[in-house]
């Protein structure tokens, strides 16, 4: 008979079991993901698998990002989030709130979908398809800084 014992698998009540473990790659592939991106942020993964970035920027600025992949959801960003003329093609995935700049210009953004929600700094969207009025980004988000389309 083999007893396991939760504390010594560092278990958190009510937590998915497979995601305390961190079983099926699911941390690696966002690891991976994230690396050319955040090296000189600190993240954190939540148990939810949303990513808080904790200290630091995002900043795309080599390859083309067409998506952000369905694995990557960002929830938080304590600084500023760009991804500027990469091939963009929609904001799903972009942080829920990000604690500076936001942006996404020179891309192939057509609508507003994954937008944030709150942005302390300005929200950049200029040079995209996407017809979008600075009324309409007011409509989703809560800038404090300028708005730029």
């Amino acid at each position: 008979m083999i007893i396991v014992r939760e504390s010594l698998n560092e278990f958190k009540r009510g937590q998915d079991p497979r995601k305390a473990l961190q079983i099926g790659g699911e941390l690696e592939k966002i690891q991976k993901w994230l690396a050319p991106y955040l090296f000189k942020s600190q993240y954190k993964v939540n148990s939810d698998w949303t990513i808080d970035i904790v200290k630091g920027d995002f900043v795309a600025y080599e390859e083309n990002i067409p998506y952000i992949p369905e694995y990557i959801r960002f929830n938080n960003c304590s600084g500023a989030f760009v991804i500027d003329g990469r091939g963009l093609s929609d904001m799903m995935g972009c942080p829920k709130r990000i604690e500076g700049d936001f942006y996404v210009s020179y891309n192939t953004i057509q609508n507003l979908n994954g937008s944030p929600e709150y942005v302390s700094g300005d929200y950049n969207i200029k040079e995209n398809p996407g017809d979008f009025s600075v009324a309409d980004i007011e409509k989703i988000c809560d800038v404090k800084g300028r708005i730029i389309v």
